[in-house]
């Protein structure tokens, strides 16, 4: 994944496989009917930047190196993170990523943002049986003939869900540092936009910039938000 790619800051739909060849095999395969896509997504809460979901074909068989594992991305420590993300994006017959801006996230709103990301993604993969992460409501989203499958904490328990967290996760993480060399005062590359007492702190003296969530920051900081 190139810099320019991570720092771009619009919708974007990337198909991200090494080998463009098994993933469009994966995406003429999404016609038959036990395909499974795992899908999540990561900074729904967060006070900055993006929404960004992935979807990941595993293979039939996963073998993964000892010391690694599939689940949800918020358990591991980042080295981990970084490790499993690598053995995906090596083995995996397809990775999808989808970004919704904050323009687009202050303009519509993050329910919007978190329906539109998911659509994007299954119209992109096509027919398919889709399991997603939470206790969402994506009905009227999937393509005919497919199905959804949202499952409450469906990443500790489901690999390609798991999967999908880690690539989505590490994705956002690496585009919240890049931004963070462009505004080192709130912390991004620690608490990735979430909303830390340092991100808090940071906020409160020097005010938001052009990747907060503007709505986010009314509920937050009230009559402290600039």
């Amino acid at each position: 994944m190139s810099t320019g790619t991570i720092a771009h800051m619009h919708s974007l739909v990337l198909l991200d496989n090494c080998d463009s060849r098994a993933t469009s095999t994966a995406l003429r395969r999404t016609a038959g009917a036990n395909i499974c896509v795992g899908m999540d997504e990561v900074g729904r809460g967060a006070l900055a930047g993006p929404l960004v979901a992935a979807a990941v074909i595993l293979p039939r068989e996963c073998v993964l190196p000892t010391g690694q594992r599939l689940t949800d991305s918020k358990v591991l420590s980042p080295a981990e993170r970084a490790a499993s993300d690598a053995w995906i994006r090596r083995h995996a017959e397809l990775v999808a990523i989808e970004s919704i801006g904050v323009e687009a996230i202050n303009r519509l709103g993050i329910g919007w943002a978190n329906r539109a990301i998911f659509g994007r993604l299954m119209d992109r993969i096509g027919t398919a049986r889709f399991l997603v992460d939470g206790n969402l409501r994506l009905h009227g989203l999937a393509p005919h003939g497919a199905r959804i499958v949202c499952r409450c904490d469906g990443d500790a328990y489901e690999p390609a869900i798991a999967a999908a967290s880690i690539v989505a996760k590490v994705y956002r993480d690496r585009l919240m540092e890049c931004l963070h060399q462009a505004y080192p005062c709130y912390g991004w590359s620690r608490n990735a936009g979430y909303a830390t007492p340092e991100h808090r702190t940071a906020l409160l003296s020097n005010g938001p910039c052009t990747h907060h969530r503007t709505l986010f920051l009314r509920r937050l900081l009230g009559k402290d938000e600039r």
